[in-house]
């Protein structure tokens, strides 16, 4: 017998974005595809146009900041600092076969680019920090844990932009727990003056230097004695930092830009279709192409 082919399913126009991203659902409509079993629901993201132009691009570096959010996560609940648990998740690094296009014609994903396929977190999504100091007064523990990485990792990490869901009793859980935190797509920054070693939100360290001006420690800091454990001046890089500072290029034989103007004339010939009426409520992703 031979091999069946995977597909997935998501919708065309986004449900979410942040500052660089857009987030797209998908459901894998048949599975297994990239792991993911049939019925799972998941989150495409892909860097909005702007900053495709700027340069920026998903990579490796990326997935390599969410493993390492996940070992400070199973470090932290391990020192039992709070009945809540801190979880993270780790997505997928997929790449486009085929251009896409919006319904007015708009290329917004190149042949080629790479793109984020997470699960899809139930539950209300909340932020909690962000990457520039910015902090939810709500939310104690996010703040904690990300001051805690900066003196766990001895001032060589600082894990941010921390967002995803609060667990509560009566709602979803997490495993065996309602009480907890599950973060996705976080920030790593590290000490390096350049950054950019954990993707480009990784600010170096000025970013650190800024998101601790804006920090203000909570009783749990004080009650761990690290309100004082800041970084009052630039550290020296050391060996974890020494790697040089990279902007992922998109691995493909398309021009580095997308294109932001509509290729209706392309889009046309490849769909037989008004690129200013053509508006599709999904679009199909079978074995990594696009139909």
């Amino acid at each position: 017998m031979g091999s069946r082919q995977s597909s997935l399913v998501w919708d065309i126009d986004p449900f979410a974005e942040g500052s660089t991203r857009w987030a797209f659902r998908a459901r894998v409509e048949r599975g297994p595809h990239e792991g993911y079993p049939t019925g799972t629901e998941l989150v495409v993201k892909v860097i909005k146009n702007d900053c495709f132009e700027d340069g920026i691009r998903l990579s490796e570096d990326d997935i390599a900041a969410q493993r390492l959010t996940l070992k400070y996560c199973e470090i932290f609940n391990k020192r039992n600092f709070s009945n809540k648990k801190v979880f993270g998740r780790t997505g997928r690094l997929v790449y486009a076969t085929q251009n896409h296009y919006d319904g007015n014609g708009v290329r917004n994903i190149a042949r080629g680019e790479a793109m984020l396929l997470e699960q899809y977190i139930h539950g209300t999504y909340e932020k909690f920090n962000s990457n520039t100091g910015w902090s939810n007064p709500d939310t104690v523990l996010p703040n904690f844990f990300s001051h805690w990485t900066w003196v766990e990792s001895k001032q060589t990490h600082l894990v941010c932009d921390l967002q995803g869901h609060r667990g509560h009793p009566g709602g979803p859980k997490y495993g065996k727990y309602s009480d907890y935190y599950l973060f996705t797509d976080p920030v790593v920054m590290t000490n390096s003056p350049e950054g950019l070693r954990y993707g480009c939100s990784d600010l170096g360290m000025e970013g650190i230097m800024n998101w601790f001006e804006r920090h203000e420690c909570n009783e749990l800091c004080k009650a761990f004695s690290i309100e004082d454990k800041r970084p009052d001046k630039r550290p020296k890089t050391n060996s974890l930092a020494k790697k040089p500072p990279k902007i992922a290029r998109v691995k493909s034989i398309q021009p580095f830009t997308r294109s932001i103007e509509p290729d209706l004339k392309f889009f046309e010939e490849q769909t037989g279709r008004k690129g200013t009426q053509y508006r599709p409520r999904t679009t199909v992703w079978q074995g990594n192409q696009y139909y």
